[in-house]
């Protein structure tokens, strides 16, 4: 009966990876079908099996898709008792275990999967070529400033580089800066904005302050050609995510290369987002796909899955052991995704996250297109009239 069971998972970007996960899963005794998603196209193909209630039983999906499949009335609730056959709410990573759930909605909609969150990658000796103390080099905003400032004054080519053409990607990267300051985008109960807010504004002014030292030619790069940007070492610093060190390893980075590379916090808290589980309503064999969820919670999976397609376990069992308690890389993830946050969790967090991601693209252009005008007048320049909008849908 479990070869009825289908599983759909995002590619991440390749398939191998996930075409390695079947084994793993068959290795603690279940079996299913897998249907592969492209993470581009994944959340029109999910749409479609929303409305057609037919196609897999359950589903990976990404953390901040969870409050709008759940509005759909199309995902089957867990139990208290299904939670605690998983281990109860104390097995997980708190910050992933909050991406499940959301505000004034009791049930739990989906279970947390896989991990990741935004990194701070630099070379040492490339720092301390330029006398820059690596353990207070990203300490705090200011802090990471004066180091971008002091890499470009000494003529570093690239002093940083990071995607910058996805706003989503963009989002996750500043959110730290705005939290930093004491900021955040919504208010608890998701009724009111706060991206425009003086603490929130501050945050994101100090991260668009920083764009001045990307070099124009890095502007349009993707995450591969990013990180193939690194690993030449022609940057000296990216802010890139948890599979960064994987990425570097499988180019070709050696043993030697590796131990130069470090990581940093952020300057606030980071961004924690990943990827959750879910039972899809229609699905004829709840218990069935209750069973593979578990084993996709086992520790093999979490551990091998996790690390094959850069993201780490969610389950504080598994990341207790090596490599993530002694590789110095996933020391710091790991306390990243500990101390970090994620996305609001308000029923509607979705409408503004399309509207401020598409803000943030044009605000980003326009500090290109005009670099003589004043920073703060631009991010005003779009954030008002955004945030009035917004706080109109919101208090309906």
């Amino acid at each position: 009966m479990d070869e009825q069971l289908e599983l759909s998972v995002c590619q991440n970007p390749s398939p191998e990876p996930a075409l390695d996960l079947l084994p793993l899963i068959e290795r603690v005794g279940v079996k299913c079908r897998l249907r592969l998603m492209r993470w581009e196209s994944a959340w029109n193909e999910l749409v479609r099996v929303a409305l057609d209630r037919v196609g897999p039983n359950v589903s990976q999906i990404g953390t901040t898709w969870v409050g709008n499949l759940a509005a759909m009335d199309v995902l089957r609730p867990f139990t208290l008792k299904e939670i605690e056959a998983l281990g109860g709410s104390s097995a997980f990573l708190s910050s992933s275990w909050e991406t499940a759930l959301f505000v004034d909605q009791p049930q739990f909609w989906a279970i947390p999967w896989l991990a990741t969150s935004r990194v701070i990658y630099y070379w040492r000796d490339l720092l301390e070529q330029v006398g820059i103390n690596e353990a207070t080099a990203f300490q705090s905003l200011d802090h990471v400033t004066e180091t971008f400032s002091r890499l470009y004054a000494s003529g570093v080519a690239y002093p940083w580089v990071t995607q910058v053409n996805n706003s989503f990607f963009m989002l996750h990267n500043l959110t730290s800066w705005v939290w930093g300051a004491g900021g955040d985008f919504v208010t608890a109960d998701g009724r009111r904005t706060l991206f425009n807010a003086p603490e929130a504004r501050a945050g994101l002014q100090a991260y668009l302050s920083l764009y001045p030292y990307l070099t124009p030619n890095a502007r349009e790069l993707t995450d591969p050609q990013v990180i193939k940007l690194f690993l030449d070492r022609r940057a000296a610093v990216t802010l890139s995510g948890s599979w960064l060190p994987a990425d570097l390893r499988r180019q070709g980075a050696p043993p030697e290369l590796m131990a130069r590379l470090g990581a940093a916090l952020p300057p606030g808290p980071a961004f924690v987002g990943g990827s959750n589980l879910v039972v899809w309503q229609s699905t004829p064999y709840p218990e069935l796909a209750l069973k593979l969820i578990q084993a996709l919670l086992s520790p093999p999976v979490q551990a091998e899955y996790g690390q094959s397609v850069g993201q780490l376990p969610v389950r504080l069992e598994v990341l207790a052991q090596p490599p993530f308690s002694t590789d110095p890389h996933f020391q710091v993830i790991v306390q990243a995704l500990k101390t970090g946050r994620p996305l609001p969790r308000t029923p509607r967090w979705g409408v503004v996250e399309e509207r401020l991601v598409a803000t943030l693209t044009h605000i980003v252009d326009d500090l290109y297109a005009q670099p003589e005008e004043k920073l703060e007048a631009i991010i005003s320049k779009h954030l008002d009239p955004l945030a009035r909008r917004l706080d109109l849908i919101l208090a309906i």
